[in-house]
């Protein structure tokens, strides 16, 4: 028989370390947190959604929509296409499935995007100058015991279609020129200095990024964050795994998916802690039971083998307003080092692409000499 390669020599010790970790791992994890949850109780957490036409607050839908809300358990809400459900409608439904310990449920609505907060709203407007079409935007009140500024949410449901690429670059402008006139003095609006700014909805990008480029960087050197930086993209995958990051799809049709839906936020003052693209059908059946989620959620056909999700939701976590510290084994960088992370560091391991979270052994870089430090970290996790 002949020897082994050094390489096929590397891999299988690859596939027994991970092998023994995930029996360490799952022995030690049996009411294992899924990635729905939390990593921390002092997280602020929100949730953007395109509903379908209000789909998901039809009262034939009013299973599927507790099953949302009772999973993902956001802070803030931001809805589009609710063409036909008013702010009172969605105050009071809220208040019915999900009630808060004390107070009521604010909305506030701008077009057809809603925005529902379990804290307090201010600052509500309905667009910007030279804007296109109407916006939904309000300041949320953070917790003081957990962080010591607020966010400004701006819930955007950009034009549609590959005909209206022009209007959604104007669509990008004005609101780039709005967060920049509210994070300077004088002008329309003035935020209170450090006010987080997160710019959500489905920006139906479909010919082309130009609009995302302007909302990140600004224009004409005018930037969209406090230190004179560009906003930063979440850029969540599908269920916190692998690599599937669209959030449109409909196999009966002719577009392939894409990503159409966005979180941006202002990484100067606020840091994510956690996000994912809420994927029911691709969801374990221990998933699947842990969050009372059936497979056809988020599914407008809720036919499982039709391909037709049109959008699907994005759930994002900020952590309080400090720069994210490394944490060696974190390779996804989602604020925890467990499971999720083992795909990735195969990935910066096979490519030899450097992240200082993959390199457990702080030598300056990727190599299986990180294997078994990693390993260490996750199962003392």
């Amino acid at each position: 028989m002949p020897s082994k390669s050094p390489r096929e020599t590397w891999s299988l010790q690859l596939l027994a370390f991970f092998a023994s970790a995930a029996v360490v791992f799952f022995s030690d994890c049996v009411s294992a947190q899924t990635f729905v949850d939390r990593q921390s109780s002092d997280s602020f957490r929100l949730a953007n959604y395109n509903v379908f036409f209000d789909q998901l607050f039809q009262s034939s839908n009013r299973d599927e929509l507790i099953r949302f809300v009772d999973a993902v358990d956001a802070d803030v809400y931001a809805f589009q296409e609710a063409f036909n459900t008013s702010s009172s409608e969605a105050r009071d439904l809220f208040n019915q499935i999900a009630p808060l310990p004390t107070g009521s449920w604010q909305v506030h609505k701008g077009r057809n995007q809603l925005i529902i907060s379990r804290y307090a709203l201010s600052l509500r407007l309905f667009n910007v100058p030279g804007g296109t079409r109407g916006i939904a935007m309000a300041q949320v009140d953070l917790p003081d015991a957990y962080f010591s500024n607020d966010m400004y949410i701006l819930n955007n449901h950009f034009p549609c279609c590959g005909s209206n690429g022009d209007q959604r670059v104007t669509e990008a402008t004005a609101i780039a020129n709005w967060i920049h006139d509210a994070l300077t003095v004088g002008g329309n609006i003035d935020l209170a200095t450090d006010t987080a700014v997160a710019v959500v909805g489905d920006l139906n990008t479909v010919t082309g990024f130009e609009p995302i480029d302007i909302l990140l960087d600004g224009i004409n050197g005018l930037s969209t964050d406090w230190d004179g930086s560009s906003m930063t993209d979440t850029n969540p995958t599908h269920n916190a795994a692998g690599v599937a990051d669209y959030t449109w799809r409909d196999d009966n049709s002719p577009f392939p998916p894409g990503i159409l839906d966005y979180v941006l936020y202002t990484d100067s003052v606020i840091s994510v802690e956690h996000s994912f693209i809420l994927n029911p059908s691709e969801m374990s059946s221990f998933e699947l039971a842990a969050t009372g989620l059936v497979e056809t959620d988020m599914m407008r056909t809720k036919n499982i083998l039709s391909g037709d999700f049109d959008h699907l939701p994005l759930i994002v976590d900020f952590a309080a307003n400090a720069a994210a510290p490394i944490i060696l084994g974190d390779c996804n960088q989602d604020g925890a080092v467990n499971f999720f992370d083992i795909n990735p560091l195969i990935g910066f391991l096979t490519t030899g692409n450097y992240l200082e979270e993959a390199d457990c052994n702080q030598d300056g870089s990727v190599s299986f000499l990180d294997v078994v430090p990693f390993i260490a970290i996750l199962t003392s996790s």
